[in-house]
């Protein structure tokens, strides 16, 4: 993910490329199992569950909803890998400068909403009910006493 999460930042630098990523949604799941056997994790079909709910335009955006998802996750772990960290925080920042919209909801984000959508879509989640984690400011206030120097620049560049 790391080489991805890299290429992406410097892909979105010019603003057109940024809305595309921030609109770009992945194949739903009733799609993607009649080409293949392989069920979709339920991190990747987080976006598309809520889609196949509301039969309008999803009001968030799936990218700024799995890196938050991926920043609050990898941080909980007990030796996060500080490179794809800061390549996740300076993703994050990058698709949403100059975006209000993407602004608003990483702002508004909390890892309870996901964990509740994620409960949702799985049938095995019954045992994995977490008390709410910080929100996404609270992650990135944290990163800045405990992380390595890169961490911490792409948390306070955020």
């Amino acid at each position: 993910m790391l080489p991805l999460y890299q290429l992406l930042t410097r892909l979105i630098a010019l603003p057109r490329h940024s809305e595309a990523l921030a609109r770009w949604t992945p194949v739903y799941r009733k799609e993607l199992s009649s080409r293949t056997s392989t069920p979709l994790p339920a991190h990747i079909a987080l976006r598309a569950e809520s889609c196949l709910r509301s039969s309008t335009t999803p009001p968030s955006s799936y990218i700024t909803d799995h890196l938050l998802y991926a920043i609050s996750t990898e941080t909980l772990a007990k030796r996060p890998n500080s490179k794809l960290l800061e390549a996740e925080i300076d993703l994050l920042a990058t698709l949403v400068k100059g975006q209000p919209a993407l602004v608003h909801q990483a702002l508004s984000w909390t890892y309870a909403q996901t964990q509740s959508i994620l409960a949702e879509s799985s049938e095995a989640s019954s045992s994995s009910t977490a008390d709410p984690e910080p929100e996404i400011m609270l992650i990135l206030v944290d990163l800045l006493d405990s992380t390595p120097a890169p961490v911490r620049i792409a948390a306070a560049g955020w």
